[in-house]
């Protein structure tokens, strides 16, 4: 009796998709790894959905890269399709489908005692900073402090990019710019750092050492990208983020 209820246990277990099944592998953003697929949100997922989530950090670019060369069957991005596809040098759409997740703001960073923080800055007194052509914070109001722009290393991160276009008008970023892996390290080097400043995605900027200062530099979007058939539990996850997009922080 004891040995047929081991076996009828063991086939239940065996039978949930959270516990049997190939975790859903997505790639990409670092800040869609942070804001949306937190640990706590992979558990509820896991628990409410069935489905382990599996998502790595890298950048939009190289989420986008992997998933068109088959190491990926999910991509997370806040660049859109279209700059997706220019970065990659693609001119016609390769198969990969855009699904939604919700809207993200990108908030400019500085250290917590930087006298800055509660400072509102003009689009293009943002355009000097992020380029190097305002040096000192004390140009834009501030203590008399050298400004050190930390960015991510990666030239397929769709923050860095975005700032870039949107904000610096195309201009290149200082050639001594703190260069940082992950969205979290950069985070961490602005903590650490009195006169840095970073731009961030608003739900990773949750650092002590940091204060976000009060203007919004982008409103995005955050998408995931698969193409047909879409990888198991995909559709599971997207219901439960949907359903629960108030809770999460998503827009």
């Amino acid at each position: 009796m004891k040995h047929a209820f081991v076996a009828g246990l063991a086939a239940v277990l065996l039978a949930s998709p959270a516990l049997a099944g190939t975790p859903l592998k997505c790639v990409g953003s670092t800040t869609i790894t942070g804001a949306v697929f937190t640990p706590e949100v992979k558990a509820e997922i896991a628990q409410q959905a069935g489905v382990d989530v599996e998502a790595v950090g890298t950048s939009s670019g190289a989420g986008f890269k992997d998933l068109l060369e088959g190491r990926t069957a999910c991509a997370m991005s806040t660049n859109t399709l279209e700059g997706l596809m220019g970065k990659a040098g693609l001119t016609a759409n390769p198969g990969v489908k855009v699904y939604p997740l919700g809207g993200d703001k990108v908030v400019p960073i500085v250290h917590r005692n930087n006298a800055i923080k509660t400072k509102s800055l003009t689009k293009a007194q943002w355009a000097g900073v992020y380029s190097g052509k305002i040096a000192n914070w004390s140009e834009v109001g501030g203590p008399n402090l050298p400004i050190v722009v930390v960015i991510s290393a990666d030239e397929g991160s769709a923050t860095r990019q975005e700032v870039q276009k949107d904000i610096m008008g195309g201009a290149a970023y200082p050639e001594n710019a703190r260069k940082s892996t992950t969205t979290r390290d950069e985070v961490l080097a602005v903590a650490a750092t009195l006169g840095a400043v970073g731009a961030v995605g608003k739900g990773l900027a949750n650092n002590p050492g940091i204060a976000v200062m009060p203007d919004v530099l982008l409103k995005r979007n955050m998408i995931l990208l698969a193409k047909d058939p879409v990888p198991p539990g995909f559709d599971a996850v997207l219901k439960y983020i949907a359903a629960n997009k108030a809770k999460i922080g998503l827009e």
